[in-house]
């Protein structure tokens, strides 16, 4: 039986609460100008089905390459949240070397692994760079300083004299929510929190990641729940009663829009956890003192542009799990 692993396949370290879509503009950007200089490699990648432009959670992704020329692919991978990710995948014989004219999967039929679609939502963004000889990039991981390992990325890739030739290829697709209704069920919240992964294996100690958006949103003005956000706080009650999660403590962080004045944001924000807070006390039993309160008002919003769309998404709630 195939072992599941995770979308992103090292440890998560953990990116700043504040960072928001804004950290993948910046990130994506840096790597937007790394030159396609390497024209005669003719570099090729598609995803699972060439088409596709969005997968939901729990679908299995696979990348696929061919080019003209004998390189090493490496993968960048830029989550929703902006985090990036280096990956050199096992082409075969254990590293990540294509021959020309060859087609490679990445994971290949015969790993021991797949992967899979996973938290969080949004767009992510996969740069698949083919280069002559082994680059001297940033070593296979997880980075919380995206937009600083972006641009060590561009620098190896644009150095003068030293940099080598670059055939690259940007993918883009949407992760989504399992419905429309529940964007994400009970497992995925728990497989979510709980799964740990070793950057490097000289690390002692893995952490789990730790933050999460659920996609609880409110109403204008409102710190009312609704049947939207109640059935997903369900699937997320129901997650703090496995196991695995027990005893966990979580920070409910209340959000708004940058309607109204500030002061009114913050106490409607405070508004908005504490009634989070309270459904999952009366409804799950969970014990208040593991259930911690956040307020930021209209200080962090995820989206920051003033639109009716955005200001939507920012009327929210999230949660963090603390050490």
């Amino acid at each position: 039986m195939k072992v599941i692993a995770c979308l992103l396949l090292f440890i998560i370290l953990i990116v700043p609460f504040d960072s928001t879509a804004r950290l993948q503009e910046e990130t994506t950007r840096i790597l937007d100008g790394i030159p396609n200089s390497w024209l005669e490699v003719k570099l090729r990648a598609w995803t699972s089905a060439e088409r596709t432009k969005e997968f939901k959670l729990g679908d299995e992704l696979k990348f696929h390459f061919r080019t003209e020329r004998d390189c090493y692919i490496r993968l960048i991978y830029v989550d929703s949240r902006g985090l990036l990710t280096v990956i050199s995948p096992d082409l075969g014989d254990g590293n990540s070397f294509l021959a020309a004219g060859k087609e490679a999967t990445f994971p290949s039929e015969n790993a021991n692994f797949q992967i899979i679609a996973e938290p969080p939502l949004g767009q992510d963004h996969v740069y698949v760079i083919a280069t002559v000889n082994r680059a001297n990039l940033p070593e296979d991981g997880s980075y919380a300083d995206s937009s600083g390992i972006a641009k060590e990325i561009s620098l190896a890739l644009r150095e003068k004299e030293k940099a080598p030739k670059v055939g690259m290829v940007k993918l883009q697709f949407m992760v989504k929510g399992r419905s429309e209704e529940i964007e994400y069920k009970t497992r995925d919240i728990v497989g979510y929190f709980k799964k740990t992964r070793a950057l490097r294996p000289t690390l002692q100690q893995e952490q789990p990641r730790k933050y999460l958006d659920l996609h609880i949103r409110f109403d204008f003005d409102s710190a009312n729940l609704t049947s939207h956000a109640k059935k997903n706080l369900d699937e997320f009650g129901n997650s703090m009663l496995d196991p695995s999660l027990a005893g966990q403590r979580f920070i409910i962080i209340g959000h708004t829009d940058d309607v109204g004045p500030d002061d009114y944001n913050m106490k409607l924000s405070r508004l908005r956890a504490e009634s989070v807070k309270n459904y999952l006390v009366s409804q799950y039993g969970i014990k208040p003192d593991i259930l911690l309160i956040a307020a930021y008002g209209e200080s962090k919003p995820h989206d920051p542009r003033q639109t009716d769309a955005a200001r939507s998404a920012n009327r929210r709630v999230e949660f963090e799990l603390t050490p």
